[in-house]
């Protein structure tokens, strides 16, 4: 889909992002338009808890930073998973993240972690 027909499809029902599973658990599947590139884009991305991302990719170690990782381009939009230290995805945890996804000026495919390393009891 087109991200100004998508977008203008979100502005016609009052909504920022279109929500493709439940709030209020550990992962969220979602999309919205932002900037990538120097392009509007349709972000298809993936919100996780920190420990949901250690619990689920069975780490070796019980550690990890938050993180940006921006994938390939499908026909859903462009994928990109983020991994936060909160302790369920809801509705401020999402426009944050829309937020600072949409306002990272340098973002580029690939992983990018920040803030300090955390460690997850096992």
């Amino acid at each position: 889909m087109d991200p100004l027909e998508f977008e203008q499809q979100l502005a016609s029902r009052q909504q920022k992002y279109e929500l493709l599973s439940p709030l209020g658990e550990a992962s969220c599947h979602l999309r919205f338009s932002g900037p990538f590139l120097g392009e509007l884009i349709i972000w298809d991305a993936y919100l996780q808890t920190l420990s949901y991302y250690v619990s689920e990719y069975a780490l070796p170690q019980s550690s990890a930073r938050q993180f940006i990782e921006v994938g390939e381009a499908t026909e859903h939009g462009r994928l990109i998973r983020i991994g936060l230290n909160v302790p369920s995805i809801d509705e401020p945890v999402i426009l944050k993240s829309l937020i600072m996804v949409r306002q990272y000026k340098r973002l580029a495919p690939g992983r990018h972690d920040y803030g300090e390393l955390l460690h997850f009891p096992k």
